[in-house]
């Protein structure tokens, strides 16, 4: 009873928790449908073109094999602004 009490208090309910369960969600929601868009941009072979049939699910496939860091450095890249370059 102890640890599962621990549990549901500590992490499953945990307000900290739950906000960063909602930032993960949105970034794999928005990397869902940018690379639905452009699945050419996977840098996989053989990915299909938008809208062809199976792109969700080589999409999915793709997300899947992210880990954490390279998600969230895919996140930033892709959404989030660059600093300018000096010429």
């Amino acid at each position: 009873h102890g640890l599962r009490e621990f549990l549901y208090e500590k992490v499953y309910f945990n307000p900290d928790t739950h906000r960063e369960f909602l930032k993960a969600s949105k970034l794999l929601r928005d990397l869902f449908a940018y690379f639905v868009e452009h699945p050419d941009e996977t840098g996989l072979d053989k990915a299909p073109s938008p809208g062809d049939e199976g792109v969700e699910d080589f999409v999915l496939d793709f997300i899947a094999g992210m880990t954490d860091r390279f998600a969230t450095m895919t996140y930033e890249r892709l959404f989030l602004p660059q600093p300018w370059k000096v010429l």
